[in-house]
């Protein structure tokens, strides 16, 4: 049976359930719930998968009059209203609402201390990663923006905006650790939620406004072994690492933040510079004085009124993560849709343990019936790290590059390789200093204007001794040209999702696709004349069946397994002879061959 206790403790409420500690914010003694408090909780848990932990902090549920107090609207006006109301609640977690009717763009729900009253708002938002907000709309409508102040005057200020409400119920959850880029989290004074534009007055309801904890393990742990592959949720971000060597953090689809845990292990200093690592499709023009201008923030309107932003987790094992990453463009259904159902851009990256994140993007350019303009893709770090880009030296072996190597004279610090697959199509390369941005970044340019681009790259985040173009291109090389390839058994898979020129090597996944022969697949690597890093594969036709793989007569491990069964592994070091790859298969069991 489960034990609930309730303790009055001054003016806050501690609701102990089996372990559980919620604290509504600013509570009183006299607190009144419409039911009983300790459903509530519970409801609430059962309603938002980002409170299972149970770590969280109620800002508002609406269950009480008492919380009206720190709701207003700015400016006030006699068609506006805002007030809690016993309708239109989420039913599974209470009786009561806050009823919202903004009569203008002009006008925002506020929700601050006023003084007036025993219910405040929080504070300090630093323990918590995700605020939630459950959001009633009429009728689908793009532009919806939060704003969150901090400091006594509430001069600083985090905006989230493109939120795309549909008909009924939303979910919205906004990422405190993409606002702490931008505010003091310790010091939060004023929320305000509103439109950029509204074509008519608009009733809303808002439900179970709540800070939540919801950082856990996906896969692995950062406290593994060294080498070992490890996913963490954090609000709505995803950290990917591997232990003692690299971390990146995904939010929106995009890497925002990048540490090197060899020299770095408390993650104090991000590599990325504070901006998205890239590649960053940006709009691109000239000055009056015949120089290149970059649209990085704008210039994607043009595509649709709404904007939305998401990010999953595709594959994660010992061997890779993959993780997909999109925004979309166009009308509030489009943006909303199961699958993207008009414009678009999408990041699909794929992490070895060995430092090697290869990409594909695909995306719209250009809008039904409009030209293309000129687009160029922006790769950045972090500049006064001691980051120099260097570019592709003259041609080596005869075959061109489009790489760029950010590279630090620091013995053991951390560089930056990044490459696009088939040099001769591929935009080309120039230095770009951001004026008020601590970042420094690449710009590749040039490439085709194609109303829809998809193509595939490679970079690498570690190991952290890359410094010259004498070792970078070898490893370019590999992932541009990664033929020849010596099939003795089974044959190379030439129509594997991801395999641009169909060659048999997946650029967008990085590895090579190959059938089995019968039982078996033996293939020859030849190390001499082009070094092989860290080369994976992927065996298919092999959902129910065993699979041993050997390099040299060596056993490889782990073998992992992909949403379709398909067997994937990886040698996760640099081939420099003729090498011997060999897998068997057979019928599931136990028993070893």
């Amino acid at each position: 049976m489960q034990h609930k206790h309730i303790v009055k403790m001054g003016s806050l409420l501690v609701v102990a359930v089996a372990g559980l500690t919620v604290l509504p914010a600013g509570c009183e003694e006299t607190f009144r719930y419409h039911r009983p408090l300790e459903p509530v909780a519970d409801r609430l848990m059962a309603a938002y998968p980002d409170l299972s932990s149970g770590r969280f902090l109620i800002v508002a549920d609406f269950e009480a009059v008492e919380q009206g107090a720190i709701f207003r609207l700015a400016p006030p006006t006699a068609a506006g209203y805002v007030g809690i109301v016993g309708e239109q609640a989420r039913a599974e977690t209470g009786a009561g609402s806050l009823k919202v009717r903004l009569a203008t763009a002009e006008q925002e729900l506020v929700v601050e201390d006023t003084g007036q009253g025993p219910w405040t708002l929080p504070r300090d938002w630093g323990r918590f990663n995700l605020l939630l907000m459950s959001v009633y709309s009429p009728r689908p409508v793009a532009g919806a923006v939060f704003r969150a102040c901090s400091g006594p005057e509430k001069t600083v200020e985090y905006a989230r905006d493109g939120i795309v409400l549909r008909e009924g119920w939303n979910l919205i959850r906004i990422d405190i650790g993409d606002m702490a880029q931008r505010i003091d989290i310790a010091d939060v004074r004023q929320l305000r939620f509103g439109f950029t534009e509204l074509d008519r007055p608009i009733e809303l309801y808002v439900d179970d406004m709540v800070l939540a904890d919801n950082a856990s393990d996906v896969f692995g742990s950062r406290t593994s072994q060294p080498g070992d592959l490890y996913v963490r949720v954090e609000g709505r971000r995803f950290r990917v690492g591997v232990v003692e060597r690299f971390e990146l953090v995904f939010a929106r689809g995009r890497i925002v933040e990048w540490y090197d845990l060899g020299s770095d292990p408390d993650r104090v200093r991000n590599l990325t510079g504070g901006g998205p690592l890239g590649p960053t499709p940006v709009m691109l023009g000239l000055a009056a004085d015949g120089s290149l201008q970059i649209d990085e923030r704008g210039g994607w309107e043009r595509l649709g009124p709404a904007a939305e932003s998401m990010q999953r987790l595709v594959e994660t094992s010992p061997v890779r993560v993959v993780l997909w990453g999109e925004w979309r463009f166009g009308t509030p259904d489009a943006v909303t849709a199961a699958e993207a159902e008009g414009p678009f851009h999408r990041w699909v990256y794929t992490i070895y343990p060995t430092g090697k994140v290869c990409l594909e993007f695909a995306g719209t350019l250009a809008a039904t019936g409009t030209a293309v303009r000129e687009v160029g893709y922006l790769v950045s770090c972090a500049d006064g790290e001691g980051f120099e880009p260097l570019g592709p030296g003259p041609q080596t072996d005869g075959e061109a590059l489009s790489y760029v190597l950010f590279c630090r004279d620091e013995p053991g610090g951390p560089d930056l390789l990044y490459a696009f697959q088939r040099a001769a199509t591929a935009p080309k390369a120039r230095a770009v200093r951001h004026d008020a941005d601590p970042r420094l970044g690449m710009l590749f340019h040039g490439g085709p204007a194609d109303a829809v681009a998809v193509w595939s790259a490679m970079f690498n985040v570690w190991p952290s001794d890359v410094d010259t173009r004498r070792q970078a291109e070898p490893i370019v090389l590999d992932y541009a040209n990664p033929l020849p390839i010596a099939v003795d058994a089974g044959r190379l898979v030439r129509t594997d999702a991801g395999d641009t020129d169909n060659d048999g090597f997946n650029e967008a996944r990085g590895h090579y696709t190959l059938e089995p022969e019968g039982n078996a697949v033996r293939v020859r690597l030849d190390g001499r004349h082009r070094m092989r890093f860290g080369p994976a594969f992927k065996i298919v036709d092999v959902a129910g069946r065993d699979v041993w793989a050997y390099v040299d007569g060596l056993e490889i491990r782990p073998i992992a397994r992909d949403e379709e069964d398909n067997a994937i592994f990886q040698i996760p070091r640099v081939i420099d002879k003729e090498t011997l790859v060999e897998v068997t298969t057979r019928e599931r069991s136990d028993a070893a061959p």
